[in-house]
């Protein structure tokens, strides 16, 4: 079966479910898709991330029971999607669908209802179309590598103050940030303006770094050690900006996976931010771990 249709059984399990709170433990096993590489892939394939989809799934149910169910309160509206607080559930209409619930219910704006369902209509379009860049992608053996990481779990305007931490931290144990690897592990991507990102900033420890500093990482309340195993990956650079990335992620998931048989591993999405070249474009490895 393939990721799409994998998905599928996510999308109707959502749809049938909208009162229940998003369980991406239950949707990986429902779906056999690896836990740590579900929210990736999910926004990679559909332009969007799963809470913003589930979220607006909810919003469009409710907006049919405030226009054609007026015997049904709005408390029992927000009560039925889930929401515990009817001050929550108002927010969260007003930002998916643009009116009030008291508007909405009085007069509802229905050419703008049906424009917000625009990004439920176009998921997973558009995969026909993608760049193919079969010809740079490598399959490599990785080396399970022993990191030192901070997570980031925030708006991607202040992801940079984030990596800014682990600069620090090695500088002050005298670590040369220049000479050591750093992976970003990607628990989401930033498919939305203003959407919060979820990623590890990670540095490779070397032994004897984790010796001399085991106490130090033990103390912290920012800082841990992980690991990343050892793993066939798919290997494919990248230079430039953001927006070329994610077209290679796009590719990644939606065309080479299937393609060419192979089956998510269940660890994180990496990239490898190797630093800035000669015309001063940033220069990544994309790194997918697969079966």
């Amino acid at each position: 079966m393939t990721l799409l249709k994998n998905f599928e059984i996510a999308l109707d399990y959502l749809e049938q479910n909208l009162e229940k709170p998003l369980d991406i433990d239950l949707l990986s096993q429902l779906t056999s898709i690896p836990l740590q590489q579900f929210e990736v892939a999910f926004s990679a394939l559909f332009h969007t991330n799963i809470d913003s989809y589930f979220t607006i799934l909810k919003m469009l149910d409710c907006a049919q029971k405030l226009a054609f169910e007026t015997r049904v309160s709005i408390e029992d509206i927000s009560h039925q999607a889930g929401f515990g607080q009817s001050m929550e559930f108002e927010q969260a209409f007003f930002n998916a669908i643009g009116q009030t619930v008291y508007d909405f219910r009085v007069k509802p704006d229905w050419g703008n209802f049906f424009s917000r369902q625009q990004p439920l209509n176009t998921l997973a379009k558009g995969l026909n179309n993608v760049q193919d860049f079969s010809n740079d992608i490598q399959i490599i053996e990785f080396r399970s590598q022993r990191l030192i990481a901070i997570r980031h779990q925030g708006e991607k305007q202040y992801l940079s103050q984030t990596i800014n931490a682990l600069t620090a931290w090695q500088e002050h144990h005298h670590i040369n940030h220049q000479m050591s690897r750093s992976f970003h592990l990607m628990k989401s991507l930033d498919t939305e303006p203003n959407s919060n990102v979820d990623v590890e900033i990670t540095a490779v420890l070397n032994d004897a770094q984790y010796d001399a500093l085991t106490a130090s990482i033990a103390a912290s309340e920012h800082f841990y050690v992980t690991t990343l195993p050892k793993c066939k990956m798919l290997q494919l650079p990248h230079r430039g900006c953001d927006i070329g990335l994610e077209d290679k992620i796009k590719f990644l998931y939606g065309v080479y996976l299937e393609r060419e048989g192979y089956q998510l591993a269940d660890i994180p999405l990496v990239i490898e931010r190797c630093g800035i070249n000669q015309d001063k474009k940033m220069v990544s490895t994309i790194l997918l771990a697969v079966n």
